[in-house]
Order: structure tokens, then sequence, then C-alpha cells
């Protein structure tokens, strides 16, 4: 991922039959590169089981509103 908002990313979700996870990371990485102290070339993995769970991948500002 990246400190910078202005660069894009790339979402992949996967769900099977007993978990979902996704899959975050800069559409253009750049390796062995820091920014902020943070890594440009990272990818962030975030998992949980699939039992009685929901998710929304859709812009921040449409998806808030359902949430409020």
């Amino acid at each position: 991922m990246s400190s910078n908002t202005t660069n894009q990313i790339l979402w992949n979700t996967t769900q099977t039959s007993h978990s979902i996870y996704h899959q975050i990371q800069r559409s253009t990485p750049a390796p062995l590169t820091e920014n902020q102290e943070m890594s440009e070339d990272g990818i962030l993995y975030f998992a949980t089981v699939a039992v009685g769970f929901t998710f929304v991948n859709n812009p921040d500002r449409s998806v808030n509103t359902q949430y409020i």
C-alpha cells in the first residue's frame, strides 16, 4: 500500500465456502521504496470466516451512507 493517498490500489476479494479474503496493493508497486516510513511495495491481506459475514466493495462515500 502507500502513505500517498493519490496512489491507486488494486483490491481483490476471493470468497470460498468457508472464508473470505481481501488482497490490497498499489497498482504500480515501487520495490524497495519507502514514503513516510511506509513500504511502497507491500501487500495487505485480510481474511475472515465466511459464516454470517457480509461485505461491500464500493467507493467509500457510497458505502458509508449505507451504514449511517
